[in-house]
């Protein structure tokens, strides 16, 4: 794909409510190599470096990606992580953000930005909405069982 032929723009944003404390869910998704620690089946994750920086490799059903943390904010509960390697889709510059927001329970965006030419933007925002939907669930599965445990 040619930068010349598009610009960064949000390419989807996914928002669901997972019924678990902010607390909780922030823990999960805020700690950027324990991606096992919240999703279904089968997931290593190694990071090397700490912080805005670090990178992140994950495996998961025979793929791996790499993945760069670009921004943490603790006080405002988001980060965002961009693409060490090429992704699997026309999208240039790929970078996903994760905020919540809440209370006893958590509202979340999952959202991302890259460059994609018009005729591939609607294949690249079905495939991003995906994945982000069935993260989520698993997020929505995991996170009231570990709120319970808590309790």
């Amino acid at each position: 794909m040619s930068s010349a032929h598009a610009t960064a723009t949000e390419l989807v944003a996914c928002t669901a409510t997972v019924a678990a404390p902010l607390d909780v869910v922030w823990e999960l998704v805020s700690d950027f190599g324990g991606v096992d620690r919240w999703s279904a089946g089968a997931v290593t994750c190694t990071v090397d470096g700490v912080g805005v920086g670090a990178v992140r490799t994950v495996e998961r059903d025979g793929r791996r990606v790499r993945e760069r943390l670009e921004r943490w904010d603790g006080s405002d509960h988001s980060l965002s992580y961009g693409f060490v390697d090429d992704v699997p889709l026309a999208v240039a510059h790929l970078v996903a953000t994760i905020a919540v927001r809440g209370g006893d329970e958590t509202d979340i965006t999952w959202s991302a930005r890259g460059e994609v030419a018009d005729e591939d933007r609607v294949v690249v925002a079905r495939t991003l909405e995906r994945f982000f939907t069935r993260r989520i669930g698993e997020l929505q599965a995991i996170a009231p069982r570990l709120a319970a445990e808590r309790d």
